[in-house]
Formats: C-alpha cells, sequence, structure tokens
C-alpha cells in the first residue's frame, strides 16, 4: 500500500465508529453467555459477537497497516503569505511569480510539494533523502521582487519520483513557515496541467 492509498484507507476505516464493532461483540458475547434463551439462540448471539470482534480487528489491521504507509506524507502547518503575490504554472519545473504590492518582496529558499487529499494537503517526502524528519523542504534560490515585477523560478520536482494522478501545490517559502502556495494538477500521463490565462 502506498502512501496515497493509505490516506484513503485511514479515511474509511479511520473512523470510531468501528469501535462500535467491538463494543457490541463484547456485548453480545457476555450477553449470550447468559442463560436466558435456549442454547442455540445463545450460541447465534455469542457468534454475533465473535464476528463483530473479528470485524473489528480486521478494521484495526488494515488502520495499523495505513499508517505504517503514511511515513512518506504529512499534514502541512504553514500559513499563506500575507503579501499580495500572485504565482502561475508557466510549463514543467517553473513557476511564475507576479509581486501585486507596493513594496519589495524577498521570497523562495524553500519549496516543497504537498498533495490534496480528501480536502486536507499533505507534504510530499522527496525521493533523494527517505530519512527527513521534518518539513520535507528543498532548498531552492532566494530572490528579490520589486513592486509590479514579474519571476521565473525553477523547481526541481523530479526529486518526488513520479507524481500520480491529482490536485498537488507548490509551497515557496523564505521561512519554512509562511508560503506563496502554487496549485497545479497531474494528468493521467503523470504531466503537468498547464493552463495560462
Amino acid at each position: 500500500m502506498d502512501a496515497y492509498t493509505a490516506i484513503i484507507v485511514n479515511r474509511i476505516f479511520g473512523n470510531s465508529l468501528w469501535s462500535l464493532f467491538l463494543i457490541f461483540g463484547i456485548g453480545a458475547i457476555v450477553y449470550g453467555a447468559r442463560d436466558m434463551y435456549s442454547k442455540k439462540v445463545n450460541n447465534r448471539i455469542i457468534n454475533a459477537g465473535l464476528a463483530s470482534i473479528g470485524l473489528f480487528l480486521i478494521v484495526t489491521f488494515v488502520n495499523i497497516w495505513a499508517y505504517a504507509a503514511l511515513g512518506d506524507l504529512y499534514v502541512t502547518y504553514e500559513y499563506e503569505i500575507e503579501a499580495d503575490i500572485s504565482s502561475q504554472v508557466i510549463s514543467d519545473h517553473t513557476v511564475r511569480y507576479t509581486n501585486n504590492e507596493g513594496s519589495e518582496i524577498t521570497l523562495n529558499n524553500w519549496y516543497k510539494v504537498e498533495y490534496l487529499v480528501n480536502g486536507q494537503w499533505y507534504n510530499l517526502r522527496p525521493e533523494c533523502d527517505r530519512k527527513l524528519d521534518r518539513g520535507r523542504w528543498m532548498n531552492a534560490a532566494c530572490f528579490t521582487l520589486d513592486p509590479g515585477e514579474e519571476i521565473d523560478a525553477r523547481y526541481n520536482i523530479s526529486t518526488y519520483g513520479e507524481l500520480r494522478p491529482g490536485h498537488y501545490r507548490f509551497a515557496s517559502s523564505e521561512d519554512q513557515i509562511h508560503c506563496v502556495y502554487t496549485e497545479f494538477d497531474i494528468d493521467d500521463d503523470g504531466c503537468i496541467v498547464i493552463d495560462i490565462a
């Protein structure tokens, strides 16, 4: 199971409602063990309880497997920069930034790629270093934009390996906390969708 699939599996099976199967199972076994009904009815209640506990154990195993696979993705914890900067993917590996502020802006000592799953952004871990522990930031050139100025910045997204189809974004930051985000899509052929207005 890859990390992308693990997120989806976790959203399905990571729900606390699945614990109701455990509660029902234990309750059914205790209730069935009482000598209130015929032996046949009691056995059916106990079997239903055992089946519920078995289902709970299967769901728990799937969750443990999913959490182990999630080692390559981490929830993002940054904030969007307050400055008025527009950005757009204009070609593979290239983002155009435009300073719409009335003052000079410095950005982009660091960048990373994030992946959107079920409304939540996750950091992708670069393949070049699977032991990176936090943030997943890659080093990039720093640049300064004067008011109204545009600049094209190049990023090496091949360090993230082959990206599956989906919705992504570049996070560009000077301090790894406040970011300029540039969203893009990967199509079924594994290519970045370029949509220049």
